[in-house]
């Protein structure tokens, strides 16, 4: 997978979370080499002293391995409810030092151009709000952002995420910033505590898969 990793970038992809993004990507190639090939790979491994490119193992329709997405979906499992129980730490530190109710908090939204199955979420719109449970909304980021080329064959796809949800325009939507530095420091700005510190960014739960690739 390793030696893979860069052909593919090369290409387009892009792998946030490192070898863990290139299994399900590699494992449909994996399938298709010859046994002679996937000798040749193994050997490869084994003489680098890395290891093997794919266990041979059940997949599904996809070519991921299933044990994979099994341990997976644990993963995410114990890193949300380890998120979950940081939060309510937080709240309750907050509650027993009677400084909740004035605690400032920031919620992000992001809406997208598409989902591709390569787990990308290329960003086309977000908004940050500033609040606090006593006063409400107190501060507002809010951007267009252009989402860059579209992995081919998404176009159509594009269209109608766009169509069924935003309306924001894909292609050649004059309000989109396509200025990243600026909007990256935009972010950080808005997220600046007085002790040169930066804020924890909250989302809702469906967007947190969103938010993790744009963040990142």
């Amino acid at each position: 997978m390793k030696s893979m990793k860069p052909q593919l970038e090369a290409k387009g992809h892009k792998f946030p979370r490192g070898l863990t993004d290139v299994i399900p990507v590699c494992s449909p190639l994996w399938n298709k080499l010859s046994p002679e090939e996937k000798a040749s790979y193994h050997q490869k491994a084994k003489d680098g002293g890395g290891t093997t490119f794919i266990k041979e193992e059940r997949c599904d329709t996809r070519g991921v391995p299933l044990n994979w997405k099994e341990r997976e979906e644990q993963k995410k499992i114990s890193e949300k409810d380890h998120l979950l129980q940081k939060v309510e730490d937080m709240i309750s530190y907050f509650a027993t030092q009677g400084t909740l109710e004035n605690h400032y908090f920031y919620l992000a939204h992001f809406n997208i151009a598409v989902t591709t199955s390569e787990g990308e979420y290329p960003p086309c719109e977000i908004a940050i709000v500033k609040f606090s449970l006593l006063d409400g909304i107190a501060k507002c980021y809010h951007d267009f952002v252009e989402p860059g080329q579209i992995r081919l064959g998404y176009a159509h796809e594009a269209k109608l995420h766009s169509e069924n949800t935003h309306n924001i325009p894909t292609f050649g939507f004059k309000l989109a910033n396509s200025d990243y530095v600026n909007i990256t420091n935009n972010i950080k700005e808005m997220l600046k505590q007085p002790d040169g510190g930066i804020a924890p960014l909250f989302v809702v739960d469906e967007d947190n898969a969103k938010a993790i690739y744009i963040v990142d």
